[in-house]
């Protein structure tokens, strides 16, 4: 079907802001299909009230998702946002790929003794305010879920209100006297927490995540460990540089808000630079050479690790920070990305069955919302789901025909 440019971008504007009728919800499905050829080209939304930039940006990547020229790019702001966040997921399903039957080893089947249970999705809730603090001698805190975080001090550690008291010290005598001790804040799957630390930088930890730090920072250097996902707001200390190790990467900053994605199972370790300068050393090449080891980055820059290389790109930082804000935003997410987001933050195990669509996910959606709502939405790609316990885990199963 033939439309101008003209009125692709009028039919895109109305889809986004729930005035499009059927008649023309046909024609612009119809336009989309063409442009894709043999794929079909799905899309779900529900904005209401949307702020211009935010129709703005979602307007530009329906058309980018098309191959569309020339249109207008805005920057939107997290501010504006936030009050709209209940959401938006745009689908773009392609072409169809063989995974193969990837539920268990066995084919899919499961011994005798494995206790199989179907559930509802509506039965598993998002996640929250989890985490527990392990001290020095092993002691393990598990921490408020009516809180958002923790204060390391001078005297003692409290919730985030300042208010409640978590450890009066660590070992007999004076906090502030007592040498500094390695303590350890750590989110399960389905939880967040934050902790600021001893100089006054806040860390974030999303799902699965542990964060290592002091009790107190001494010496000429601030140092942190970080597996999982963080994101980081340092305060500067120009004599006192703050390094994170991560992923087999080192980062040195003075003062700046990056995010780190460095989970176990994840090949890449990802650093996204907010604001500031950081500096990345990639410890395995540097233990090789020394010669382009050391990589600098700039606002908006991305640098992705993998065993001894480095590669860095520019990035919507958004899409990568989206999570600390309670947001799910997805930008042309692989299916296995969107999926691994969402195993971490409801607590469940995904699994592959049959033959899995290759799909593209773009939009937003609030991380409060419940599986089932999320699901009901990416159903509209055509993929479906099956939600089971397998003796006390709860899995998401992926099918498709």
């Amino acid at each position: 079907m033939a439309l101008s440019r003209a009125e692709i971008e009028t039919l895109a504007a109305k889809l986004i802001d729930g005035r499009i009728t059927p008649t023309e919800q046909e024609q612009l499905n119809q336009w989309l299909n063409a442009q894709m050829a043999k794929d079909s080209y799905e899309i779900e939304t529900s904005f209401a009230n949307t702020p211009e930039e935010l129709r703005q940006r979602m307007l530009a990547r329906i058309l980018d998702a098309v191959g569309a020229d020339s249109h207008p790019r805005t920057h939107s702001l997290w501010q504006l946002w936030l009050p709209y966040a209940a959401a938006v997921i745009v689908v773009l399903l392609g072409t169809w790929l063989f995974f193969g039957d990837r539920l268990m080893p066995d084919g899919g089947q499961h011994p005798e003794t494995d206790a199989i249970v179907k559930i509802t999705p509506e039965a598993i809730p998002p996640g929250g305010n989890r985490a527990t603090l392990t001290l020095a001698d092993g002691r393990k805190i598990d921490l408020s879920v009516s809180q958002k975080g923790i204060i390391v001090g001078e005297d003692n550690i409290t919730y985030a209100d300042g208010a409640t008291m978590i450890v009066p010290h660590i070992v007999d005598g004076n906090w502030t006297s007592a040498p500094a001790e390695i303590l350890t804040l750590s989110t399960p799957k389905g939880g967040t927490y934050h902790v600021t630390l001893p100089d006054g930088s806040t860390v974030w930890l999303n799902a699965n995540s542990a964060l290592k730090y002091p009790s107190k920072f001494t010496g000429n250097e601030r140092v942190v460990d970080i597996t999982g996902e963080a994101y980081f707001s340092v305060m500067k200390d120009a004599d006192k540089p703050f390094k994170v190790i991560s992923g087999g990467q080192e980062i040195e900053v003075l003062g700046t808000e990056f995010n780190i994605s460095a989970y176990p199972d994840d090949p890449e370790t990802k650093t996204t630079l907010v604001e500031g300068a950081v500096q990345i050393v990639n410890l395995a090449a540097n233990s090789r050479t020394v010669r382009n080891a050391i990589y600098q980055l700039a606002p908006g820059e991305q640098s992705t690790t993998r065993g001894t290389t480095t590669a860095i790109e520019k990035v919507d930082t958004e899409l990568f920070t989206a999570w600390k804000d309670g947001l799910f935003y997805f930008d042309g997410l692989s299916p296995q990305a969107a999926f691994a987001q969402l195993g971490r933050w409801y607590d469940i195990d995904v699994v592959y069955r049959g033959r899995m669509p290759i799909v593209r996910f773009f939009g937003m959606i609030g991380r409060d919302k419940s599986l089932a709502s999320i699901l009901k939405i990416l159903e509209k790609s055509g993929v479906r789901f099956e939600i089971t316990q397998i003796n006390g885990r709860n899995q998401l199963i992926v099918l498709s025909e």
